[in-house]
């Protein structure tokens, strides 16, 4: 099944906006300043500036946060390939 366009925007644009979010309250919790131009660099650089920010407010507990990140990806992806699966042999498709 094809997604719509719409969607792959719409889905683009809202983890854009949850990063920035998290980020901007995150960042005011522990006084740190950001870049002017806040959302262009968070649309080009957020897979490196995350962890980043994540080590240098957290230290070694900003791993086990991005670990959390990964397990909690993963987990969905694979709660999805199951329920998939399963309405597949449900239905009685293969």
């Amino acid at each position: 099944m094809e997604l719509p366009p719409a969607y792959t925007m719409l889905h683009w644009a809202a983890q854009l906006w949850i990063i920035g979010w998290w980020l901007r309250s995150d960042s005011r919790r522990f006084g740190i300043a950001w870049v002017y131009d806040y959302g262009f660099f968070l649309c080009i650089a957020w897979p490196i500036v995350t962890p980043y920010y994540l080590v240098k407010t957290r230290g070694a507990k900003g791993l086990l946060v991005i670990l959390g990140f990964i397990a909690a990806y993963v987990g969905a992806a694979i709660a999805g390939i199951v329920v998939s699966v399963g309405l597949t042999v449900a239905s009685g498709r293969q």
